[in-house]
């Protein structure tokens, strides 16, 4: 197993309460801190994903970086997932994952303007 407090499980904790025991309080910190990064993690890109939308213009943004970022989080959620991990333990990698996804289908949205007869390709 691969869980370094086997013995503290929720069923122990829950038995000593109001009042919680030094390893419970620990892991129940642990998991409070993995579910405030993984709900921080979802504004990650929010100001890329603005920026795109509001300017309908992806000028700047390089598509292959960004492909790049997307094979990096996918890799790194889906390894986490079937290996059995906690959401926690890779829930931001995934949700960067998936917003970085939304950036690659707005880059593909807004990627190439035509204006004066030319086109701007991004990257």
């Amino acid at each position: 197993s691969t869980d370094p407090s086997p013995l503290v499980t929720p069923t122990t904790c829950l038995s000593t309460l109001p009042l919680l025991s030094t390893p419970c309080l620990l892991r129940l910190l642990a998991k409070l801190i993995g579910i405030a990064i993984i709900a921080a993690s979802c504004i990650n890109k929010a100001p890329v994903l603005h920026n795109i939308y509001s300017s309908k213009s992806a000028l700047g943004l390089s598509p292959t970086s960004t492909y790049g970022e997307v094979i990096m989080y996918s890799n790194a959620a889906f390894y986490n997932l079937r290996r059995g991990n906690p959401f926690t333990a890779y829930g931001e990698t995934f949700m960067v994952m998936v917003q970085t996804v939304v950036v690659v289908l707005m880059i593909w949205r807004y990627g190439e303007e035509k204006k004066g007869g030319r086109t701007n390709n991004v990257g």
